[in-house]
């Protein structure tokens, strides 16, 4: 019985002021959320550089078609238009008048 006692009294005292890895475990995670913290600015920062060379990318193709004068692919006037038959620039996509048959819209000029 006193050997049990002992042996209580042991395991009690090791478990109470004992080295525990709760401590180093804290120490640990408050280290990886720094660094995680310095990774993600780091993240950061990389994607905004990729974002502003994208950007970049984009208004240069941009700055190249508006150099070029000539129109693509526009539809002339009294031919039937729709999401992928666009009108030229001086024409409207609309419905046809006095007529309801049509299934289309046709390129008609802008009224001015």
């Amino acid at each position: 019985m006193n050997t049990l006692i002992a042996l209580g009294v042991l395991l009690l005292l090791s478990t109470t002021l004992g080295d525990t890895d709760d401590k180093v475990s804290r120490e640990e995670m408050l280290e990886r959320t720094e660094l995680s913290g310095i990774s993600e600015e780091l993240l950061l920062q990389q994607l905004e550089a990729v974002e502003a060379a994208l950007m970049e990318k984009e208004r240069l193709e941009e700055m190249e078609e508006d150099g070029n004068s000539r129109e693509k692919r526009c539809m002339a006037l009294n031919v039937p238009c729709d999401s992928h038959f666009k009108c030229c620039k001086n024409l409207v996509c609309q419905d046809p008048t006095l007529t309801w048959f049509y299934a289309s819209k046709y390129c008609y000029r802008k009224k001015s």
